[in-house]
This record gives structure tokens, C-alpha cells and sequence, in this order.
């Protein structure tokens, strides 16, 4: 599976996210996964499978520098007296010693920009993540968070649906990861017609289509999810043809503002997405 080189770090292009993966499931999917190949897993403390996760690379017997590993701190639990002893917790939680990036998981409403960035950066300090960046930084947001870290990465949803040009001009501007999750649209993309008829000419399923055209864009890795160990080998399976210039053109013409994730906090994500498709609330201030 091909890399993203991004400031000397090799970064798998293709990773598992774990959202809504819990107990034995988990467990098994994470194996599997490690078993089809995947070497890049993306959770978070919110997520609550973080034990889970850690078992699964466990049981997989591969030294523990073959993988990156992402985890996230929760908007409540990134203030500058906690986040060492909390991000301490999601390394005993994944049997790690270090994750190889740490975001903050969502803008917080509880610390400033400065202060949540000033955070991570203390945790990075500690040795406990070799990384650090945000998820969900619209991008004067993320211009504003540049200003008091080193930031690595900015995870946000990103499918055919969502124009992420902005933030893609800021991540190969400051040589940053951009890391996509729902990228198939949490399963919209299957019943596209567009990427249907694509998919028809290359002998490949929309999904696989999707996933080519977000990662055929310069410094994007992408974690989609699944529970299927069919789909765990055709998310890999994306290197044996190529999209041509009108078909990448013809996917990004999908772009029509479909944000699906989404939070009242953010007041402005910049991009007129508010409001554009069906909110599916990630999360709760409580």
C-alpha cells in the first residue's frame, strides 16, 4: 500500500477508521484489517473503543513501528492541566507507548485555539505522541491554530459530496496531512450514477472510484469504515487503475455542499455547507 511522505513521515494512504466499532467486533475488525495489510488506524477516547483497538493490533504480532496510529482528545480534555494525564489514559486504553498522532477531535468551545494547540504541543513534549493536529478546523480556523503549533494534519469529512478545496490548499501550502473520514458518504457514493458508470469502465465498485479520487489528491490519506471483511480488501484494492482527467473532472462536479457531520459549535464552516444535507449529529456538549 503506497504512502504519504509528509515532512519525512510515512503516512499509509489508506487506513481503518474505527467509529462505531465496539467489544469483540472491534476486536476482530482491527485483526483483519492488520491481516489484509492496513498498517494506519484511526480512533479517539470519544470513540470508547480504544482498549478494543489495542487488542486488535496486539493480536496481530506485528511490531508496533509498522503502524500509525491515530487517537483523538475530546474537546473537554484538552485543557493545559489535563491533557498529559488524559492522553497518558488513551495510551494505558490502546497498550502503546506513543500514538503516532494526536488530534484534538473537534474545535473546542471550552479552550481557546491557543490553548488547545499549546496543549497537544505539551503532550508531544512528553513523548506520548510523535504528531499533533486538529479534526474538523474550517480554514481560518486552522491558519489561526498554525500561529501556536506545529500542526501535522487537519482530519475533516471529505467525500465527492464536500468541497474541501480550501483546506487542500492549505495542507500542500504548509506541507500538512489532510486525512478524510466518511469518504464514501456514509454508503451514498454506492448508488451514484456518475461513479457507477466509472466504476463500469474500470471494473471497480463506486466505492473504489471514490476512494481513487479523493486519494489521487496530493496529500490526502483517507479511513473509511467497515465491519466487512470483503470491503476491507476493496478498500486496499485501488492501485491497479488509474481515473483520466474527465472522469476525476466529472467527480468533482458531485461537490453540492453535503456536509453530514456536523455540530452546533462550529458556527462557520466557511464553505456554505451549513444546512446543505441531512446534519447527523457526531457528538454532544454533555
Amino acid at each position: 500500500m503506497l504512502d504519504r511522505l509528509i515532512r519525512g513521515v510515512h503516512v499509509p494512504t489508506v487506513g481503518l477508521g474505527t467509529f462505531d466499532l465496539l467489544g469483540e467486533e472491534c476486536i476482530r475488525t482491527v485483526q483483519a484489517a492488520t491481516e489484509e495489510g492496513y498498517r494506519h488506524f484511526d480512533t479517539a477516547s470519544k470513540y470508547g473503543n480504544e482498549e478494543q483497538v489495542g487488542a486488535g493490533l496486539a493480536q496481530s504480532g506485528l511490531d508496533r513501528e509498522e503502524f500509525f496510529i491515530t487517537t483523538k482528545v475530546w474537546i473537554t480534555d484538552v485543557g493545559s492541566s489535563r491533557i498529559v494525564d488524559n492522553v497518558r489514559h488513551s495510551l494505558q486504553r490502546l497498550g502503546l507507548d506513543y500514538v503516532d498522532l494526536l488530534l484534538l477531535h473537534w474545535p473546542s468551545p471550552f479552550f481557546s485555539v491557543q490553548e488547545s494547540i499549546e496543549s497537544l504541543s505539551a503532550a508531544k513534549t512528553a513523548g506520548l505522541t510523535r504528531q499533533i493536529g486538529v479534526s474538523n478546523f474550517p480554514p481560518s480556523m486552522l491558519v489561526k491554530a498554525l500561529e501556536f503549533g506545529d500542526i501535522f494534519c487537519n482530519q475533516v469529512e471529505f467525500h465527492p459530496y464536500l468541497d474541501q478545496s480550501a483546506l487542500l490548499r492549505l495542507a500542500h501550502q504548509h506541507e500538512m496531512l489532510l486525512t478524510g473520514y466518511a469518504p464514501l458518504a456514509i454508503g451514498r457514493v454506492s448508488e451514484d450514477p456518475v461513479l457507477l458508470k466509472i466504476g463500469r469502465h474500470h471494473r471497480k465498485t463506486p466505492a473504489q472510484i471514490a476512494l481513487r479520487w479523493l486519494i489521487d489528491h496530493p496529500d490526502v490519506a483517507v479511513v473509511p469504515k467497515t465491519r466487512s471483511a470483503p470491503r476491507l480488501r476493496e478498500n486496499l484494492d485501488l492501485w491497479n487503475f488509474s481515473l483520466t482527467e474527465a472522469e476525476t473532472t466529472s467527480i468533482a462536479g458531485l461537490a453540492q455542499g453535503l456536509r453530514i457531520y456536523d455540530e452546533e459549535w462550529v458556527h462557520d464552516w466557511e464553505d456554505n455547507s451549513r444546512g446543505s444535507g441531512p446534519a447527523l449529529r457526531s457528538a454532544t456538549l454533555s
